[in-house]
């Protein structure tokens, strides 16, 4: 079961599940060390060799850092007396096991080591110790290992075709995981309820894809040997923590008690199942009356309720103190202004799931919180959903001219683009103009259809492949169009020629205005963008620099083509959600055209400002953000014509890169799991550290935003941080809203 549960190591991993436990195997006379890594090894089969525990530990270590959905095993070949020799490699496989919540690079396995003493020296919560005692076999371990291969080869074809076929075994997964987890034996010891969970569900997940290989009775012995390994070490008090820990947690989270925060005075009414919340200490009151009325009604492992508290006191789950009094006194003032004294147990945050605590943290945000029949439904644009499912976002008002940049960060496969995928179409049904620069090909038609339904792809989507032998240029770069005035004129033309360029210092930006006024003086409908670039050729000077700077994008915009119309003919069209692929073809002047055609529909808003406009870039790396570009003209003045800017990089911090120093200016900073520096933007959120923010329990979509939130209670956009998972379209009312536009009632949005 090890070896099978170790090819699901990666399932478990996403589940927040992780082999945290060494499986320390002792060879006997029957059972060889060859006989057990026959058992066990699963990586490969051309040989019985494993690493060795010590003194050379490079083997073992590059297995530990190199193997995913596998088996670990290494051999230990000490006597009792020489563990000395190997307490490099021990202390290495005890590190892997205890790290592999916090495992940033994605392995993830199961280990084991073969020895006859390594349990003298890891310590019991750390390791799983299996004897065989008197068992014996008739076969080789060749045999073995030539039949476990056959097996593992018909696994992975089963988990691979399963996966393909629309997720079907991860839904079994998923349900036979999630069954395990809420039904973990109350006597088990905590340091053993992973490997309980991966043990079982491999077992079930065989049961059910393959023809049942163990014995009936095999679950109740895979309990019974767990418990055994800590029997010295785990005390009833431990069992009734667990179990009081169980019930709790699930009234907490299927709302029987009510949460006020405390204060000098807490006004709380006796006897309502109110929890008092004190977050400076990291602790709950609950009322005493609620913990006997939990261990009387609920919990199975105790007959008096008064020893409950007794465990918890024990476990170090209430506060110690001189006189180990169990209960404490904490100042309350009824709802009729009557004060008193209310006993409760101050029970730590450590008591607590994950889950709860979070729930606490948002006890005061309150008016920013919606359930999904209380959000707004004009203006409102949904932007993190919380633990206990409601809504927080920001209502985007045309009167108020506020900033809408969004910035999104984190590692690959974070969620940033699936984000940023909700966040236009949300955008799209609020009214706004949308135009995505996809220069990474993150919002490819078929990319889409994995992050929105079907029918919104196909619906709002239209997609403009820009490149030589593909799509053309979608405008005319230098339409004139719309310019009634000289300095109209001047605006539109000088806009897409400092995009093209980069930065000009003043004097150089100056001469340009000045040839722009002549050149422009009699120009109508259009200029021809090749012949400015000759005429500022011919002016020298400057106008040879500058030129030399744009002859390399023109040439390619002359290969590629554009159409002869403009942005209101674009828009005009048809009212869709215009994804513009800037790929390889356009070559090494990708971000020069990009930013051209930027610059272009920035000005052209700023001529027809009557709406929202909306403008996101699937990559902020090296992109142009000096003074006076598109990009930071649209960060710095964008709310004064209602032009957003969305965008998304790997690391908010990043030395040297310009784009995040000016990004950093966002008013709405989405943080996905960091690629690096995560102490440093935990840290920047207010937390102490990576673990104290979460990050490492962060799966993907989950993030922590700061950003301007609304306040039903005062009407206004405030400053707030929040953690959750970032908004499904599908979820939101807007989704209702498209499919009574569009007529698409296939598939029902989640509520």
């Amino acid at each position: 079961m090890y070896r099978l549960a170790s090819w699901l190591s990666s399932f478990f991993a996403k589940k927040d599940v992780y082999s945290d436990n060494i499986l320390i195997v002792k060879p006997s006379t029957e059972v060889p060390v060859a006989l057990s890594v026959a058992l066990l090894k699963n990586t490969r089969y051309d040989s019985l060799d494993v690493p060795p525990i010590g003194p050379n530990i490079k083997p073992l270590k590059f297995e530990l850092e190199t193997v995913n959905d596998g088996m670990v095993v290494a051999i230990d070949v000490f006597a009792a007396d020489q563990l000395k020799k190997g307490e490099k490699g021990y202390d290495l496989m005890i590190n892997d096991a205890t790290g592999a919540t916090d495992n940033s690079n994605g392995v993830h396995h199961m280990s084991a080591l073969i020895s006859k003493f390594a349990d003298l020296y890891i310590p019991k919560e750390v390791c799983c110790v299996l004897e065989f005692d008197n068992v014996s076999t008739n076969y080789s371990p060749e045999t073995f290992k030539n039949a476990l291969r056959r097996l593992d080869a018909n696994v992975i074809t089963r988990i691979e075709d399963g996966c393909k076929k629309k997720g079907a075994f991860l839904k079994v997964f998923n349900n036979h995981i999630n069954e395990i987890m809420h039904k973990i034996p109350c006597a088990l010891p905590r340091s053993k309820h992973n490997t309980y969970v991966m043990l079982i569900s491999a077992l079930r997940m065989y049961n059910e894809w393959h023809t049942p290989l163990f014995c009936p009775d095999i679950e109740q012995y895979i309990q019974e040997w767990l418990c055994s390994q800590e029997q010295e070490i785990q005390p009833l008090y431990d069992v009734i923590c667990s179990d009081f820990g169980l019930h709790f947690n699930k009234k907490l989270a299927d709302g029987y008690f009510r949460f006020i925060l405390k204060d000098e005075v807490t006004q709380v009414d006796k006897g309502t199942h109110t929890i008092v919340v004190d977050r400076a200490k990291c602790r709950v009151y609950v009322e005493t009356a609620d913990t006997y009325e939990i261990a009387k009604d609920e919990m199975t492992s105790v007959d008096n309720p008064e020893i409950v508290p007794a465990a918890l006191y024990s476990g170090e789950y209430l506060p110690h103190n001189a006189k180990d009094e169990k209960s404490i006194r904490i100042a309350a003032i009824s709802s009729d202004g009557t004060p008193y004294p209310l006993y409760v147990h101050a029970i730590s945050y450590k008591l607590l799931t994950q889950e709860n605590k979070l729930r606490f943290d948002l006890l005061d945000k309150e008016a920013n919180l919606f359930k999904y029949d209380e959000i707004p439904r004009e203006g409102f644009l949904p932007l993190i959903k919380t633990v206990d499912r409601r809504f927080a976002g920001k209502m985007i008002r045309y009167a108020a001219e506020e900033s809408n940049i969004y910035f999104g960060t984190g590692r690959t496969g974070s969620g940033k683009s699936w984000a940023i995928a909700q966040i236009i179409v949300m955008l799209f049904m609020l009214g706004h103009i949308v135009v995505v620069f996809d220069v990474s090909g993150s919002y490819t038609k078929e990319k889409l259809l994995k992050m929105l339904p079907p029918e919104v792809v196909e619906k709002l989507f239209k997609f403009i492949n820009v490149g030589a032998g593909k799509d053309t240029v979608p405008v005319d770069l230098g339409s004139l169009r719309g310019c009634e005035t000289l300095p109209d004129k001047k605006r539109a033309i000088y806009s897409v020629l400092r995009a093209a360029t980069g930065f000009l210092d003043t004097s150089t930006a100056r001469k340009l205005r000045g040839f722009l006024s002549e050149y422009l003086t009699d120009k109508k409908g259009s200029v021809d963008l090749n012949d400015l670039c000759s005429k500022l050729e011919q002016a020298g000077g400057f106008g040879t620099e500058i030129a030399d700077r744009i002859e390399s994008v023109l040439a390619d915009v002359r290969e590629i083509g554009f159409d002869h119309q403009t942005w209101d003919d674009l828009f005009s069209q048809e009212r869709k959600i215009i994804i513009i692929g800037l790929g390889n073809e356009v070559g090494d002047s990708t971000h020069q055209l990009l930013d051209m055609l930027v610059g272009s529909l920035f000005n052209w808003q700023m001529s027809h400002d009557s709406g929202f406009l909306s403008i996101a870039i699937d990559e902020l790396i090296d992109q142009d953000f000096s003074t006076g570009s598109p990009l930071q003209t649209i960060v710095k003045q964008g709310r004064k014509f209602h032009t957003a800017l969305i965008g998304a990089s790997q690391d908010y911090f990043n030395q040297g890169s310009s784009h995040l120093d000016t990004m950093k200016q966002a008013n709405i900073k989405s943080f996905c799991r960091p690629g690096k520096s995560e102490d440093r933007v935990a840290q920047k959120l207010g937390y102490s550290n990576a673990v104290d923010a979460g990050f490492n329990k962060f799966k993907p979509g989950d993030t922590i935003i700061e950003f301007d939130g609304y306040n039903k209670e005062t009407g206004e956009n405030e400053a707030l941080t929040m953690k959750g998972r970032v908004v499904n379209f599908v979820e939101t009312p807007l989704y209702e809203k498209f499919r009574d536009i569009y007529g698409c009632f296939n598939s029902g949005g989640a509520r």
